[in-house]
């Protein structure tokens, strides 16, 4: 392996290491503590429309990060979770999370909403939500 090839390895090792983990959110005051991977994906999905503790679920989704969290959540991608949603629309059982632009749009969103729910980078999580559940 060359000098360069060394090189180009350690700097992808280090820019994976530097990711920051998806985590979860809520409003501070929503009484779940925390939630599992099958609750985050039914609330995500459109298969449940409440938290497990009480209280509507509204969903929120992350634009710069949709790919990866539904693939860790769901296993399904970005493109199939809209898919999924443009077939709940259509047939009128719901209607598709809100998008906000990045994590800090989404927390800002969920700080002011009781009933929302969303996904960020660790980083993103600040005053007025709480981390329920860290996605793998």
């Amino acid at each position: 392996m060359s000098i360069k090839s060394h090189i180009i390895a350690l700097l992808l090792a280090a820019g994976m290491g530097a990711a920051q983990a998806q985590v979860v959110i809520v409003h501070a005051q929503n009484p779940s503590g925390s939630l599992s991977k099958e609750q985050v994906e039914q609330i995500f999905l459109g298969r449940s429309t409440s938290f497990p503790a009480g209280g509507s679920a509204t969903p929120i989704d992350n634009a710069a990060l949709r790919d990866a969290f539904y693939q860790g959540v769901t296993g399904k991608s970005g493109d199939q979770a809209k898919a999924h949603w443009a077939k709940i629309e259509f047939t009128g059982k719901g209607k598709a999370p809100a998008e906000a632009p990045s994590g800090k749009a989404v927390a800002e969103q969920v700080s002011k909403n009781p009933a929302a729910i969303g996904y960020v980078d660790k980083a993103d999580v600040g005053a007025g939500v709480k981390a329920v559940y860290t996605v793998h």
